[in-house]
């Protein structure tokens, strides 16, 4: 991730059950795009552990009646 020009965080929406925030950054090598996603994203997650931060996933109950 380049420091030139800085990266940027963006509050983007209220989804159903999550805050949505965007991480603007830049790299050198568009080909590394990948990588560079999966280590940012390991990163917050493993910092978000860290701190006590819970991910809040959606949850459903099915329920089956018998006719």
């Amino acid at each position: 991730v380049l420091p030139d020009p800085s990266p940027r965080v963006r509050f983007r929406a209220f989804g159903d059950s999550s805050l949505n925030f965007e991480l603007l950054c830049w790299t050198k090598e568009p080909a590394l795009k990948g990588l560079t996603v999966h280590q940012l994203n390991s990163a917050i997650y493993r910092k978000f552990n860290e701190s006590g931060i819970k991910i809040p996933f959606p949850q459903r109950d099915v329920y089956l009646h018998q006719r």
